[in-house]
């Protein structure tokens, strides 16, 4: 790593994105063995290769959103929720908005690259999510500013199964955000809205695993949404209590 310098330029390149690709494979397979601390290693490394790569002249956006996914990944690997990560929020954070930084750099360069585009809608989901743990009113804010950027791709590909599954997870956390914050009518209205897509999503393929576990988790997202909704103490009548139970019995059914 340390000689690539006395190569010429295109070779020094090359090698130094073969080396990149080598730390993000490496960086994933520990993580996928729950040996964070090496995969964040990995990882890091990663991304000081892909900001040699970058800060060369006439970069293209694709190795800019490469890097940007690499940065994305290292968030994960520290903080992000439902992992095996060091649930270091403000690390994961910090790495989320340069991966942001990145994307938005590659639409400078090209303003329709999808890629970048979803790029900055994940990573805006991802900061919202860290935030759930201590902030869900800040969440809220950041799960719209990542719908928005989901709505402003391309018509075409708001059609795709990745776009739809992306909002519609999207929608469900700002829904999560809402209860968190006991805007249980608000809430409820949006896993109304977006449970129809999960299901179809669901039916589309009755083999695909992923699809099922997204459609348990909606609904028992909004069963709990149901259920906090019912409680007295929150103000619920006696008459909305018993239909709230029911609906909270229904979707766990």
């Amino acid at each position: 790593h340390r000689d690539l310098h006395s190569f010429p330029t295109r070779r020094s390149s090359d090698l130094l994105r073969a080396l990149a690709t080598a730390q993000v494979a490496a960086s994933e397979i520990q993580i996928g063995t729950a040996r964070t601390q090496e995969a964040i290693i990995h990882m890091q490394a990663a991304t000081k290769t892909f900001e040699q790569l970058i800060n060369a002249p006439n970069t293209s956006a694709a190795m800019i959103c490469e890097a940007a996914s690499a940065y994305g990944t290292l968030g994960d690997e520290l903080g992000q929720t439902g992992t095996a990560s060091l649930h270091d929020g403000v690390a994961a954070l910090s790495a989320f908005r340069r991966s942001i930084e990145l994307d938005d750099r590659a639409l400078r360069i090209d303003p329709s690259f999808v890629r970048a585009l979803r790029g900055i809608a994940i990573n805006e989901m991802k900061i919202g999510s860290v935030e759930m743990e201590t902030d869900p009113a800040e969440a809220l804010k950041d799960f719209r500013v990542a719908s928005r950027s989901a709505g402003s791709m391309p018509a075409i590909e708001q059609k795709t199964l990745s776009t739809i599954r992306m909002r519609s997870m999207i929608v469900r956390k700002e829904a999560n955000a809402l209860v968190q914050l006991g805007e249980y009518p608000e809430a409820i209205a949006l896993y109304s809205e977006i449970v129809p897509s999960y299901r179809k999503l669901a039916a589309t393929d009755q083999q695909d695993l992923r699809a099922l576990a997204d459609l348990q988790v909606v609904l028992n997202d909004e069963a709990a949404a149901f259920e906090s909704a019912s409680d007295p103490v929150l103000r619920a009548s006696a008459q909305d209590g018993l239909h709230n139970l029911t609906a909270a019995a229904n979707a766990l059914t």
